[in-house]
């Protein structure tokens, strides 16, 4: 997640987003850079000015918590968005909340319409899976796939995907 004052830094965060590539001889389409809709809309033209930098490098964005900010649609064609992250606010009672469901799916359609991916976080039982699933979005991040893990059990889960991708 990128906060407003690595943001309020302009050239000087696109240059350590550089190093960080660098450093790590990571490409930078392998780099998704989280902002929330808050962030972004302080000092927009700033921001967007260094987003765009950092959007050179290959790097991708996904606005945070998306609906529950500002939600101003303009910055979706004005900036190098990547995807939509649904907040979790949205689906806490997906299943039985007529209102709740009709802003995901209208967020999924607009985020297909405008060709940007949407993924869905806080996803904690089957029953919203299967809900989100109906509703077009197709990316999910939450509890119901893993609990929250520290960097060496990251690096095993990578690894262990890894091998199993390559014996498919």
């Amino acid at each position: 997640n990128v906060s407003a004052a690595e943001l309020a830094q302009g050239d000087l965060f696109v240059d350590k987003v550089k190093r960080c590539l660098a450093a790590h001889n990571l490409d930078g389409k392998r780099l998704e850079l989280e902002v929330t809709e808050r962030v972004l809309m302080q000092n927009f033209e700033e921001n967007a000015a260094t987003l765009r930098k950092i959007g050179e490098l290959g790097v991708r964005f996904a606005i945070d918590d998306f609906g529950t900010g500002y939600s101003s649609l303009a910055y979706l064609r004005e900036l190098p968005i990547d995807k939509l992250k649904i907040d979790r606010l949205f689906l806490r009672s997906i299943e039985s909340h007529l209102a709740d469901q009709a802003i995901v799916r209208t967020i999924a359609s607009l985020a297909q319409t405008v060709g940007v991916g949407v993924a869905a976080e806080g996803l904690e039982t089957p029953e919203q899976l299967e809900c989100l699933l109906k509703l077009g979005c197709e990316q999910w991040q939450g509890h119901l796939f893993s609990q929250p893990v520290d960097a060496p059990a990251f690096a095993a889960l990578l690894t262990s995907a890894d091998r199993q991708e390559r014996r498919a």
